[in-house]
């Protein structure tokens, strides 16, 4: 069955068409390919695209957006396609702001979607987890850690993850993986600083990831079994593929008996476990570190 345009879709597939064909043509895709660019897409020309509206097409009116439906999402999304314009518009205005306003209690709604729907919010949905999308399939675990839950597992294809503000993660919270119910949508907030311990004597830490990741004390990081230790971040040459390199992340930290985490990374490292006394050690605080020397 064909599908026909009435006239408010037909102008914006017009409106869409011209401004992308002005403001973003395939040499743009070039140029943020060559500058080997590592958020992927132009932040000014996603601005504009939120001043015309585009990030708040799914998004009701009271939470600031349009109030459209999926036939003006998708008359946009060709026209994307048209042009090769690399955006966040189908992560953070179709996946992202449909997940939310479908499942989402009022509180959610409240706090993300007109984020969305100004710009301010980058947000993505994590889902797959193999070469396929089969949701039933996911294994990814979520446990309860106090007030909340920790996630462990890994997700695959996580669309514009890697500058995302907000992920919204699948994780099984009952059954098993193949199973279509027990599973749990999750809000995460993609820009956590890392980690912070208030000791017992009144000392505070705020550890960084990129910091706690290079201060790993397992012994692949540090060489102790013979081979070369792992190289800061800043000392590692750098890719000639930058463009789009995911940002390092913490996928979940665990506790190990009473004397450790132990921390799953996003590029894959889970073997280290940092003692409370590795933390104490490698305190970054400018009183610790002068007296580390």
């Amino acid at each position: 069955m064909p599908l026909v345009l009435n006239d408010e879709q037909n102008m914006l597939r017009d409106h869409a068409r011209g401004f992308l064909s002005k403001n973003a043509p395939i040499a743009h895709l070039r140029q943020l390919r060559d500058s080997k660019d590592s958020t992927g897409f132009s932040r000014p020309l996603w601005k504009e695209f939120v001043d015309l509206g585009w990030a708040g097409i799914l998004i009701p009116q009271e939470h600031g957006g349009l109030g459209l439906g999926h036939v003006e999402v998708g008359v946009v999304m060709e026209e994307l396609g048209h042009t090769l314009t690399p955006s966040p518009f189908l992560s953070t205005a179709a996946l992202a702001a449909s997940a939310i306003a479908h499942t989402g209690n009022e509180k959610q709604k409240n706090a993300w979607l007109p984020k969305i729907a100004s710009g301010d919010l980058i947000a993505t949905l994590a889902v797959d987890e193999a070469s396929k999308h089969r949701p039933e399939k996911t294994a990814l675990a979520a446990t309860r850690a106090g007030n909340g839950f920790t996630l462990k597992g890994a997700k695959t294809f996580v669309l514009d993850g890697h500058v995302a503000d907000l992920i919204i993660v699948a994780a099984r919270t009952s059954g098993a993986a193949g199973d279509t119910k027990g599973l749990t949508l999750f809000l995460v907030d993609a820009k956590s600083k890392g980690i912070k311990i208030d000791w017992k004597d009144r000392h505070s830490s705020d550890y960084g990831i990129e910091y706690l990741r290079d201060k790993c004390p397992c012994a692949t990081c540090t060489g102790a079994h013979g081979t070369p230790p792992r190289q800061p971040e800043a000392a590692t040459p750098a890719s000639p593929f930058q463009m789009y390199k995911p940002a390092l992340k913490m996928l979940s930290v665990e506790p190990v008996g009473n004397y450790a985490i132990q921390i799953h990374w996003s590029d894959g490292h889970s073997t280290g476990l940092y003692s409370w006394e590795h933390l104490r050690n490698i305190c970054p605080c400018a009183e610790c570190r002068k007296n580390h020397k």
